[in-house]
């Protein structure tokens, strides 16, 4: 086994995205096929078909979405710390729900925006 190289994929019972992927291979491998076959044949296929600009564009989706989680959790400890520790997790769930976008940029801070710091 030395000349071959092993990647092990587990599926979550608990999971029904994992069971619903799991199945569909399951269901492609009873037309002839290994599960194993089925899935190297799955990637394979997933990298050929995949532009850069897809992959480019998955990857700026992904990080401004972080960026605007982190960028509500910052706000959130700013809030808490200006009401004296408040709990804030529903400001920045109820912000997050309400709000997929950022405010537009602006050079100018509002009044008494860094008041606490002083």
């Amino acid at each position: 086994m030395a000349d071959k190289k092993v990647i092990s994929i587990r599926f979550h019972n608990s999971s029904d995205e994992d069971m619903e992927l799991y199945e569909k291979l399951e269901n492609e491998a009873l037309n002839g096929g290994s599960l194993a076959s089925v899935a190297k044949a799955r990637i394979k296929s997933s990298y050929e078909n995949a532009t850069d600009s897809d992959l480019k564009e998955q990857i700026v989706e992904i990080i401004q979405d972080e960026m605007q989680k982190s960028s509500m959790k910052i706000v959130g400890a700013l809030l808490a710390g200006v009401n004296g520790g408040v709990s804030t997790e529903n400001i920045v769930e109820s912000h997050g729900e309400r709000d997929s976008q950022l405010p537009e940029q602006s050079t100018d801070l509002p009044s008494g925006a860094l008041d606490f710091l002083g």
